[in-house]
């Protein structure tokens, strides 16, 4: 929501970042430094300019691709019978 944005009127998370510890917020914790030192953020952000540059030819090569949207490592192909109606 917020690259985009967006103001939600609710919000809910499905991800928990204890992943099941019983000292949950010890584990999340630790998560969060991880991600920090080994500067995760920043490469899923290279990695989705480097899936963004790759599948930025799909739409007019393939006929099938109506539009290729890339956000860090999550990637999303929409996939259309007609381009123009979608």
């Amino acid at each position: 929501m917020k690259h985009w944005d967006v103001v939600p009127d609710v919000v809910t998370l499905g991800k928990g970042f204890g992943n099941g510890f019983p000292v949950t917020c010890a584990v999340a914790l630790a998560s969060i430094e991880v991600i920090e030192e080994e500067n995760i953020l920043e490469h899923a952000m290279e990695l989705g300019d480097y899936f963004e540059n790759r599948m930025s030819d799909r739409t007019t090569k393939y006929a099938i691709v109506g539009d290729c949207r890339v956000k860090g490592c999550l990637l999303g192909v929409e996939l259309v019978k007609d381009k123009t109606t979608k």
